[in-house]
């Protein structure tokens, strides 16, 4: 199993004493740190005692997650507004099955400082890495158990996040149940799709790096929604049941909302995303494209574990059949690991290779062979930090770990 480190960087803003920066790691050039200071401002007077997070790229490749809250009250016993962003390189948690920054929303784990935080040694409470492995994250499908109501919002969230457009607005009573709905519709995306979606709880978004993204702009009741009658957005008014640009459902749309009605059709397309996880591909989401999917899915299914992990041993010959299907979907990464697998299987009945192979046999073979050696990625790509450690037992959600600025051993997060 691979574990995979990623370094994290950190901006603490807070109203100690005024509105400052209390902390900023060393390796945060200035302009970055002008772009988080900026935002920090607009967002810090925000904050309430229930912690709200937004999600959202800086130039650089650089993810930001950042969580406002209340920590505390300062000499007079005014409440301390602060804001917590961690920096993550984009190039670092791509490599992680199924990396989702909406995780936070769903359950924090002790990824943020926490409100009892002593500002004069904030620095030993945060991480400079943190590690996970590539499993941790499909243990969250199993949040799908558990579909807000009505489900009819969940798949109007998810028909707006795959609109293509630049701005989704979502307007409610309830702006944390709202963010939980788009963390939770983030689920039900591939992570393709998925890692396009940031979330914002204000409308300026100077410093932010837009460029092919659909920011979800979160807004209030007492929030009007006039300054984005004329923009390019779909505007979703739960607290006044009004929606604007809201595209026709897509089939992938409909065959993931639909399942959430069923419990075995759930349990199916669990399986089915956390197979997406694993062999992800840009623009799975269209028509077409998950149409081929859906060929190849149906009849692998059997093969296919809750984990999202190929196993051919149960039906291999309707798993070979689904290949084909797969790598015109753009799973070629699936449709490669039928084929070894099932190569695999025929080597050791002594089924692939005669003993006396025909030319047509031969031929075959070294057809075979000289498609796989097209295929196979370079032997020197080294990207992920190879750790062995035991398989995990179950489903569990993620587990992260970090390492502590005054100690060299790793301790696992504190809920």
């Amino acid at each position: 199993m691979i574990i995979h480190r990623c370094p994290a960087r950190h901006h603490v803003f807070t109203s100690l004493r005024g509105y400052r920066t209390l902390y900023s790691s060393p390796e945060i050039p200035r302009e970055m740190l002008d772009s988080l200071e900026s935002y920090a401002n607009r967002v810090c007077m925000r904050a309430s005692a229930e912690p709200e997070y937004d999600i959202f790229d800086l130039p650089g490749g650089i993810l930001c997650i950042a969580k406002r809250f209340r920590a505390g009250a300062d000499h007079v016993a005014r409440p301390r507004n602060c804001v917590h962003t961690v920096l993550l390189a984009r190039a670092d948690v791509d490599a992680i099955t199924g990396f989702n920054p909406f995780f936070v929303l769903l359950q924090e784990v002790g990824f943020f400082l926490g409100p009892d935080f002593e500002p004069s040694t904030v620095a030993d409470h945060l991480p400079r890495a943190f590690l996970c492995s590539e499993d941790e994250f499909v243990a969250l499908l199993d949040a799908l158990d558990s579909a807000p109501k009505p489900e009819g919002r969940v798949a109007a969230v998810l028909a707006a996040l795959l609109s293509g457009r630049p701005t989704v607005v979502i307007r409610a009573d309830d702006a944390l149940a709202a963010a939980g709905l788009v963390a939770f519709a983030a689920l039900l995306l591939p992570p393709a799709a998925r890692s396009r979606i940031g979330m914002s709880s204000v409308a300026d978004l100077s410093g932010m790096d837009v460029r092919d993204r659909t920011m979800v702009l979160m807004r209030r009741r007492a929030e009007s929604l006039d300054e984005f009658a004329s923009h390019d957005c779909v505007i979703l008014d739960f607290a006044g049941s009004t929606r604007h640009n809201l595209p026709a459902p897509s089939r992938y749309v409909e065959y993931v909302a639909a399942s959430l009605l069923d419990e075995k059709r759930r349990a199916e397309t669990k399986r089915m995303l956390a197979l997406l996880m694993r062999y992800p591909s840009a623009g799975i989401e269209s028509d077409a494209r998950f149409e081929r999917f859906l060929e190849g899915f149906k009849r692998a299914r059997r093969v296919i574990g809750p984990d999202g992990r190929i196993r051919l041993a149960a039906a291999p010959r309707a798993a070979l059949d689904a290949a084909l299907a797969f790598f015109r979907a753009g799973l070629a990464g699936a449709a490669l690991e039928i084929i070894a697998q099932a190569a695999a299987i025929a080597v050791e009945h002594d089924r692939l290779i005669p003993a006396a192979p025909s030319a047509a046999r031969e031929k075959d073979l070294r057809s075979i062979i000289e498609t796989l050696v097209r295929l196979l990625p370079d032997a020197n790509d080294t990207s992920a930090l190879d750790i062995e450690i035991p398989p995990s037992v179950g489903r569990r959600p993620p587990t992260l770990f970090f390492e502590r600025r005054a100690r060299p051993d790793l301790a696992e997060w504190d809920d």
